[in-house]
């Protein structure tokens, strides 16, 4: 039997709710002891250029509908840091363990997202690994993150 064929496609929330949640949790991110001090960049970092930035997933999507009109949704997203290792494996070692300290943290904590819209919870879907170069010098660690909320 197709599982794939059986399963219910996803309803996504809308582009104003979804824009609401990803700023939202761009503020509670560059909140974040961790982050404290980084440029924290939406989307896109520089080739060739340390950093660190948020990147949306395949968008936020319903998991719960209430019959009141409200509902539980999840947001993922995930953090990638960029880092110019050369030949040091501590580096990539570091970025890593900052991933993994990060996806602690978060676990502890949740975003204020705003009128009607509140956390439940946001926890890693994966660890801190390797997600691919740049196309120069560059190297992309990334970990991925699930914000589960309810909306009134």
């Amino acid at each position: 039997m197709d599982t794939a064929a059986n399963e219910k496609p996803r309803v996504l929330v809308s582009a104003e709710e979804e824009r609401t949640v990803e700023r939202q949790v761009m503020v509670w991110l560059s909140s974040l002891p961790e982050l404290q001090g980084e440029k924290l960049a939406f989307e896109s970092l520089d080739e060739g250029v340390p950093g660190i930035a948020v990147f949306s997933g395949e968008g936020a999507y319903i998991t719960e509908p209430d019959i009141l009109g409200g509902h539980k949704a999840i947001y993922p997203f995930s953090v990638v840091r960029r880092i110019i290792p050369g030949d040091s494996p501590d580096m990539r070692l570091d970025a890593v363990a900052f991933l993994n300290g990060l996806g602690d943290r978060v676990m502890r904590s949740a975003p204020e997202l705003g009128e009607r819209i509140s956390s439940v919870r946001v926890k890693p879907t994966t660890r801190g690994h390797y997600a691919g170069s740049d196309g120069g010098a560059g190297e992309d660690y990334e970990i991925k993150f699930d914000l589960t909320y309810e909306v009134d």
